[in-house]
């Protein structure tokens, strides 16, 4: 039997608008993926990555997520990516209207032991811009 390897991809989602919190699913950031994918790589892009893409862990107060995607298709999500701009019905804390985000790659490792490492490290670094600031 084969092993299947994966990417993980360290993703933080940003929203155009300034709201406190954003309440994304990580359905929707999956939908925002999929399409961005056949629009860049057409209906064969999103046949190979259908079945494999995931979102894994989603912090709705840090904005950041993992996606798991297979390691053969790892090209064709990273591309997309950047392409994942979406305006969409998100609430927020104080009203619901349509907040377009877009998603950042801070980090694309072979594990999800690694990746959360890096939120790890990406959190201390936050907290303590957060700390000096105030």
């Amino acid at each position: 039997m084969v092993r299947m390897k994966h990417r993980y991809f360290l993703v933080r989602t940003v929203c155009t608008k300034k709201m406190y919190k954003l309440k994304i699913t990580p359905h929707v950031v999956s939908e925002a993926v999929k399409k961005a994918v056949k629009q860049l790589h057409g209906d064969f892009g999103l046949a190979c990555i259908s079945s494999s893409l995931s979102v894994k862990y989603y912090n709705v107060y840090t904005n950041l997520m993992i996606i798991r995607v297979l390691r053969k298709f790892e090209e064709k999500v990273s591309s997309s990516l950047a392409f994942a701009f979406q305006p969409l019905k998100v609430s927020s804390d104080k009203d619901s209207n349509e907040c377009p985000f877009f998603l950042h790659t801070l980090h694309v490792s072979g594990t999800i032991r690694s990746a959360q490492k890096v939120i790890i490290r990406w959190n201390k670094r936050m907290l303590s811009a957060e700390h000096n600031k105030n």
